[in-house]
């Protein structure tokens, strides 16, 4: 974006309030680098949120799976209508004739219950509007399970649903089996009660995360960091916790997470230099020839990387399509006429 832009209305539009976190995370020296920088995060959180779509997905997907082999239901049952949990002492009840405070449930047991409600509303809703409003059909399991919010899964993973004794049928550490095919790895007494715990405090933090997409903040702003080169690790740390949490669900789930092309677009887009192209401040190379084009494509066969380029009148970028692969791969735009390079060697 050319320095003489008027962003007037571009700040009025956004608000200098939600911008001031880009200011003082980075050193922003004029407005263009500020929307060039604000443009970078809507990039990127286009891309993280993608991927907490597809774990968010599988979560629950797992989860739900977990529910129907570890709880006994009858027909026109479900799962989580039955599932047991322990109850906590009521702090603010004044104790009875014993000395002996009435026990309540706890407040991730009825967060949990009203997700799953509002759920099986929604999905009420939905079947009515397909089928009529005097349908008498009722939402399946997975028509329910699919209106979930995120939260939902981070309750049914508290210390309410948990107990060591399997002959309480509580849905853990039995669900473990079905819901997890790796656990986190950790020492001491309790194991199974820590990873429970481990696995929870994951999903929140994931679906902070998530929040945060979903109301346009800073992606980057949880890091705690405010420093260009710390703000990427902090960033490389949490999409780590995101992929660690798809690996203890199912390795397969992984393995396919980090071999996408969504990861390619993650690891391209979480970088200084991309930050330095969303702020124009990388030298655009100039490629007068084949060879130096050539010498572009080498640069960029180690890297995820988005080189700016130049040729004559036109303007454009290259970039490595697929870096784990034995097959050099790569792609050249430029602003007019489209141009595809493909298998350049």
């Amino acid at each position: 974006m050319p320095n003489n832009f008027d962003f007037t209305d571009m700040v009025k539009l956004i608000s200098p309030a939600r911008l001031a976190s880009y200011h003082s995370a980075f050193s922003i020296e004029n407005k263009a680098e500020l929307f060039g920088l604000y443009g970078w995060n809507l990039e990127l959180s286009g891309a993280l949120g993608s991927l907490l779509q597809l774990v968010e997905v599988a979560l629950r997907n797992a989860i739900n799976d977990a529910g129907k082999n570890s709880i006994t239901t009858l027909p026109n049952q479900h799962w989580f209508e039955l599932l047991p949990y322990h109850l906590i002492e009521d702090v603010n009840a004044l104790p009875n004739s014993a000395g002996i405070k009435p026990m309540v449930k706890s407040p991730q047991v009825r967060d949990f219950e009203n997700g799953l409600a509002k759920a099986k509303r929604s999905a009420q809703k939905l079947l009515k509007k397909k089928l009529g409003s005097d349908t008498a059909a009722a939402p399946t399991l997975d028509q329910i399970i699919s209106q979930t919010d995120f939260s939902v899964w981070e309750y049914v993973m508290d210390k309410s649903f948990y107990d060591g004794d399997a002959s309480k049928g509580f849905l853990w550490p039995k669900g473990y089996l079905y819901a997890f095919k790796k656990l986190p790895l950790v020492t001491g007494k309790n194991k199974q009660f820590q990873q429970r715990d481990i696995i929870r405090r994951r999903i929140e933090s994931i679906r902070t995360l998530r929040n945060r997409i979903a109301h346009n903040e800073p992606v980057w702003k949880g890091t705690g960091f405010y420093d260009k080169s710390k703000t990427i690790e902090g960033l490389e740390e949490k999409i780590s916790e995101v992929i660690e949490l798809t690996y203890w669900i199912s390795p397969s789930l992984n393995v396919f997470v980090r071999h996408s092309a969504l990861m390619q677009r993650l690891r391209m887009i979480v970088s200084e230099h991309e930050i330095n192209n969303a702020t124009y401040r990388n030298a655009t190379v100039n490629v007068s020839d084949f060879k130096s084009l050539l010498d572009c494509f080498d640069e960029n066969k180690t890297t995820y990387r988005k080189t700016l380029i130049s040729s004559g009148n036109f303007t454009g970028f290259i970039y490595s399509k697929n870096i784990d692969s034995t097959d050099d791969t790569f792609t050249a735009r430029f602003t007019q006429p489209a141009v595809n390079v493909e298998s350049c060697n």
